[in-house]
């Protein structure tokens, strides 16, 4: 598989704008691997724009809904009491007359057909960040599509409400999930920014059968030797590729350093890309290898069942 992940200075609120950036972002990425392009990754939000506070209304629109909790891509513990308000939209959703079972005949909105339109243009599957406007709440989610169209959507669990970050006071949380999505390209886990952080959402992704995890960011250079530091604790205990997608640029009362990078399973650095400055990540992922990677060091394995602790 060759994973690109990328970024580029973002405009609040003009998905437009941040569409034809994403267009720029691929011809960047097949260039850089001679056409051979499976994946292009892009940051949180990086469709809409972060900090859009009591914009966020105007700029997001409906995905279609998740699958039920227990079925493939959504088996899993969420954080405690992050469940509330997503169960909500999980149980009024499903009652919403009118709601496709699956994305046949789905209306997208402007982002996410926009995707759709450039994963079918070039054939070549994307992730990207966006806001869900959903019954209950609005989400922060990443959204994955491929050159035959929607695949599914991942809702942001764990939401950073501590200096500049105020996402609780915007988003919902989202509820049980597991995302991990089979595709041509190899089965790939999602995850949001903060999610990182915690081993609880990443480890059942690994579980699940991930074998790349991708993180879409908005990581402000105050953040940047944190994420640095995590992420290749990260891809060696679950044994995963990783690739990290972080927005570049100021948004707001926001800077953001870029540095989006792509990790081996041994949290090897294998690409990264330009601190502040627009600029694509490449790399050639041997998926292949991952069971043998496994076999010699099995942290999966071993960390099913966790010894008692002697007194």
């Amino acid at each position: 598989m060759h994973l690109a992940v990328a970024q580029a200075p973002v405009k609040r609120g003009d998905i437009a704008a941040n569409l034809a950036a994403a267009g720029r972002l691929m011809a960047a990425a097949q260039e850089a691997c001679d056409g051979r392009l499976d994946l292009l990754t892009l940051p949180e939000l990086f469709l809409t724009g972060y900090l859009l506070r009591d914009d966020l209304h105007r700029i997001a629109e409906p995905l279609p809904p998740l699958p039920a909790p227990g079925t493939e891509a959504a088996v899993g513990s969420a954080a405690t009491g992050a469940a509330e308000v997503a169960d909500a939209d999980a149980a009024s959703e499903t009652a919403d007359a009118g709601v496709p079972a699956s994305a046949d005949g789905f209306a997208f909105g402007p982002a996410a057909s926009g995707l759709l339109a450039l994963a079918a243009e070039h054939g070549v599957h994307l992730v990207a960040g966006l806001v869900e406007q959903g019954t209950a709440a609005l989400y922060n989610v990443a959204l994955l599509v491929g050159p035959d169209g929607y695949i599914g959507h991942y809702r942001k669990i764990f939401r950073p409400n501590f200096g500049p970050f105020e996402e609780q006071r915007y988003f919902g949380a989202g509820g049980p999930q597991t995302p991990v999505f089979t595709t041509p390209v190899g089965r790939i886990g999602l995850q949001v920014c903060y999610d990182a952080f915690f081993p609880q959402q990443s480890l059942p992704l690994a579980r699940a059968g991930a074998e790349l995890v991708l993180n879409i960011s908005a990581g402000p250079t105050t953040s940047r030797p944190l994420f640095h530091r995590v992420l290749p604790a990260r891809a060696i205990e679950t044994t995963c590729f990783w690739g990290y997608a972080n927005n570049v640029g100021p948004q707001g009362s926001l800077s953001f350093a870029g540095e989006s990078v792509i990790y081996s399973p041994r949290g090897d650095e294998l690409a990264r890309a330009p601190a502040f400055a627009e600029g694509v990540a490449v790399a050639e992922l041997p998926l292949a290898d991952l069971p043998a990677m496994r076999e010699f060091r099995p942290l999966l394995r071993d960390g099913v069942a966790v010894p008692e602790l002697e007194s």
